[in-house]
């Protein structure tokens, strides 16, 4: 909402209902089985109220993603964040919607005009970081580019293996992120 003026508390609080009942929506019913007439209907607005609030689709779309990081992130411990992020993707899965929402918002962000773009490239600076300290404080003495390196696999790792899983429900991608760390990945993700 760059160029619109600030929202009032009322409008504040009305656009959270709306991203939490998108969030919801999305989740239940999927990125091409909603309709954003469905998010306004559950909103009780019509379609114009509920892009009051959104500079476009694709800004509310983002939106949501941002929404479901910070419920992500909420669940995920300074102690154990590897654990608790398999815990995450595999609480996801009984939520495909919002997956089948990221990958292909995802693909979409390939394109650096894409609305999404900025949300991924920060989305992976902060996670990238966020691993790469977590080996430092486990122990990991290898210069920084190195963690950083074992940090980007593993976020290549979990993307990838949810892009695969929208096409294959009977992958687990907790089991197979879990397996690959202890095979292949940095020793020190391991989770034992």
């Amino acid at each position: 909402m760059s160029d619109r003026s600030p929202l009032s508390p009322k409008g504040q609080r009305q656009r959270e209902k709306i991203l939490t009942t998108a969030l919801e929506v999305f989740a239940d019913e999927g990125y091409r089985g909603t309709s954003l007439r469905t998010v306004a209907a559950r909103c009780e607005l019509s379609l114009a109220g509920v892009m009051h609030y959104f500079e476009s689709r694709e800004d509310l779309l983002v939106q949501i993603l941002r929404r479901r990081d910070e419920v992500d992130e909420a669940a995920i411990s300074p102690e154990h964040p590897l654990r608790d992020f398999l815990a995450v993707l595999a609480r996801n899965t009984t939520r495909p919607g919002l997956i089948e929402l990221f990958v292909t918002m995802s693909a979409a962000a390939s394109s650096p005009e894409h609305p999404a773009a900025p949300y991924f490239r920060e989305r992976y600076a902060r996670m990238t970081a966020d691993f790469a300290e977590h080996l430092e404080t486990l122990g990991d003495t290898r210069p920084e580019g190195e963690r950083i390196r074992d940090a980007r696999a593993l976020i290549a790792l979990a993307d990838g293996l949810q892009q695969q899983w929208v096409t294959d429900r009977s992958i687990s991608i907790a089991d197979e992120l879990r397996r690959a760390l202890a095979q292949h990945l940095n020793p020190l993700l391991s989770l034992d």
